[in-house]
């Protein structure tokens, strides 16, 4: 299986990725993905034997790998996780909306 990564080197969602990866123990070769004036050329972009997902996070990440047999499930305690969501989550709740 040849796995491909183009991440950013300061992004939360490309470290998602690299949890994932970590976590099932998988060789991928990872590229520094530049950020450029096209947003789509800036995207984290994960190849899997050919198949592209574009614009993906670490949990998407992992429902296709589970998903195409790539990986097996593992038990709840190890699940991976991703730390975004907690950070977002006391971020959204010091919010004051005012309309």
């Amino acid at each position: 299986m040849k796995i491909i990564a183009y991440l950013k080197s300061n992004c939360q969602r490309s470290n998602d990725v690299r949890t994932v990866m970590n976590k099932y123990n998988l060789y991928y070769e990872e590229y520094e993905n530049f950020e450029t004036s096209d947003p789509r050329a800036a995207s984290i972009c994960v190849e899997i034997d050919g198949s592209t997902l574009a614009d993906v996070s670490g949990k998407a990440i992992e429902k296709y790998l589970l998903s195409k047999g790539i990986v097996e499930s593992v038990d709840k305690k190890s699940e991976a996780t991703f730390p975004v969501d907690e950070e977002q989550e006391a971020i959204r709740s010091k919010i004051t909306r005012f309309f």
